[in-house]
């Protein structure tokens, strides 16, 4: 509801500034927008009308980055720009790392790997979209105006650099296991009880010292 209500506000802005704009949103709101259908979304822009897309895409589990490369997909856009509070892609947490480097552009490969490893700047599955229908995405500030960073398939480099960015998780927690039964159907029992409280295990060592 919260991006109906940012949709909203902003179809006013434009109709105030004398654009043709109207909402389009993922369920049935009545008195708000019309129902999402990609046909007439592309049809309202061939002439010349701007369209807002609300209410994600009608389903749970997608984040507002996901939906926004879907619709980007759906209508065939050029490019999908995402206004966030930060200026662009950082080597690091710029408000941890004060040394932190913008990227001006950066590979969906190397976009996606920081997402996937703890970055919070774009979801990972909005990259992936992205990439896979070859979107060009930028990341920049929705206050200053600033141009930010360009996500795309192979981003220049000036020289050769072994590290892009650093991210961090901090919802992974690492435990050990010691003096398991080595038979058939430990491990099976193990991810099981996991399974049932749905904790995704994203790495297995084993023959772990008892000292590590």
């Amino acid at each position: 509801l919260a991006t109906c209500m940012n949709c909203l506000a902003v179809c006013d802005v434009f109709r105030q500034l004398g654009a043709k704009a109207r909402v389009m949103t993922a369920v049935d709101i009545q008195g708000v927008g019309e129902r999402y259908d990609t046909k007439k979304a592309i049809e309202y822009m061939e002439n010349g009308t701007v369209v807002l897309f609300g209410c994600g895409t009608g389903m749970p589990f997608f984040s507002t980055d996901t939906a926004a490369a879907l619709r980007a997909v759906e209508v065939r856009a050029d490019a999908l720009l995402l206004a966030k509070n930060i200026d662009g892609v950082y080597s690091a947490d710029p408000r941890l790392v004060e040394t932190a480097m913008i990227h001006r552009d950066i590979s969906y490969e190397e976009m996606l790997e920081m997402a996937s490893l703890g970055a919070q700047v774009l979801h990972n599955r909005s990259v992936e979209m992205a990439k896979r229908y070859s979107v060009r995405l930028e990341v920049l500030s929705s206050f200053t105006g600033n141009p930010g960073t360009i996500v795309k398939e192979a981003a220049k480099k000036v020289e050769k650099t072994y590290i892009t960015g650093i991210a961090q998780d901090k919802k992974i927690a690492r435990f050990a296991l010691v003096g398991l039964e080595d038979v058939p159907g430990v491990a099976y029992k193990l991810f099981n009880l996991l399974a049932k409280d749905k904790i995704n295990v994203d790495m297995i060592i084993q023959s772990l010292g008892h000292d590590e």
